[in-house]
């Protein structure tokens, strides 16, 4: 429990005149204003340099989520306004004097143009966020929610809820709390994730397709289940672990149950002597590096991406380093080309860094 004290903010604030406080609120939002447009200079600074992958980040959003922790919403309005004042520095004025807030820099940074910006920032200022949205709408940005929504669930829903909201096509609708008598049984769904996302017709066919052919197992599968099954044949096709396993089944049963000595790739020998990685072995990797990027920063920061994860020779290749998964690690795609350009050179690898 908080005890108030002299000491406590709450308690001097109480103590200042009415032409105090307004004065020291007016002066502290100036100040805020300052303080953010450093930090979408120091934002700005670190993307070009690419510090956030030495620092041990997949991404510059990464960065300032997992290391500034701020929400991925607002670490996307202050990376969308950091590269908009670096483009366009006639916003950083509107900024500075409050004109224009990271909001509606983030609405109108996908649609400024070197042509366009100086109209679109002049009808923006002073607008509403909603009035803001219908300004960059015209200029090719829909009005559409966002095509994708994942997050838990805190209201109390039933399970034909979730799936008819699932496909509604009223698709901006927001999800409906409870009230007053429910049909069913209600359950407290503080584990379970609400989906929501636009498809297309062709995958809405396809969905019904695969919710036939499951019917003659599960005649009432409701979404959540028919997708859960489509999910779990796919990764026991596909994830390296899973072949990794039913390898290792293989020549468990091949050695009549006793512990095998044949080599990782199933009996054949590992040859050390060519870029080539077999499959097993790129399985192998991805299991004991447990699917995700091992890249460490100087502070004992571990990316742990799992996106576009690529095989990388510890040892280069080029320098005599040999396909033994010794030398091999999991890094993903951007820390794969920050380690290549440490061996070969920024000016080398330049050409394959994609503008952000």
């Amino acid at each position: 429990m908080h005890t108030i004290t002299d000491h406590d903010p709450a308690v001097r604030l109480r103590t200042l005149s009415d032409r105090d406080l307004n004065s020291q609120t007016i002066a502290l939002a100036r100040d805020e204003r300052e303080v953010t447009v450093q930090l979408l200079h120091h934002l700005g600074e670190i993307a070009r340099r690419k510090l956030y992958l030495e620092l041990g980040f997949s991404s510059l959003h990464d960065y300032c989520t997992r290391g500034l922790e701020y929400s991925s919403p607002a670490a996307c309005r202050r990376i969308r306004a950091a590269r908009c004042i670096k483009e366009f520095p006639s916003v950083l004025p509107l900024l500075e004097r409050g004109e224009l807030d990271l909001g509606t820099i983030a609405l109108i940074e996908p649609v400024l143009t070197e042509d366009n910006h100086g109209a679109v920032v002049a009808r923006v200022r002073g607008r509403t966020y909603r009035q803001v949205r219908r300004v960059v709408a015209e200029y090719g940005a829909p009005l559409s929610i966002p095509e994708e929504r994942i997050e838990p669930v805190r209201a109390l829903v039933t399970p034909s809820d979730v799936d008819r909201m699932l496909f509604d096509r009223e698709v901006d609708r927001a999800m409906p709390h409870p009230s007053g008598r429910a049909h069913g049984s209600w359950v407290v769904s503080e584990q379970k994730m609400f989906v929501q996302f636009l498809a297309r017709e062709e995958l809405i066919a396809k969905y019904e397709e695969a919710k036939a052919l499951l019917s003659q197992s599960r005649p009432n599968a409701s979404f959540a289940e028919v997708l859960a099954v489509l999910l779990d044949e796919y990764i026991e096709r596909r994830s390296p672990a899973a072949r990794q396993r039913r390898r290792e089944k293989k020549r468990a049963a091949a050695a009549g149950g006793k512990s095998s000595t044949v080599g990782a790739d199933g009996g054949h020998e590992r040859s050390d002597t060519t870029r080539h990685i077999p499959v097993c072995t790129r399985d192998e990797i991805f299991t004991r590096d447990e699917g995700q990027c091992t890249y460490v920063g100087p502070d004992g920061t571990l990316c742990q991406s799992r996106h576009a994860l690529q095989i990388d020779h510890i040892r280069p290749y080029a320098a005599g380093g040999t396909s033994d998964p010794a030398n091999l690690r999991l890094l993903c795609a951007a820390h794969n080309r920050l380690a290549a350009e440490h061996t070969l050179g920024r000016h080398v690898m330049a050409r394959y860094w994609r503008q952000e």
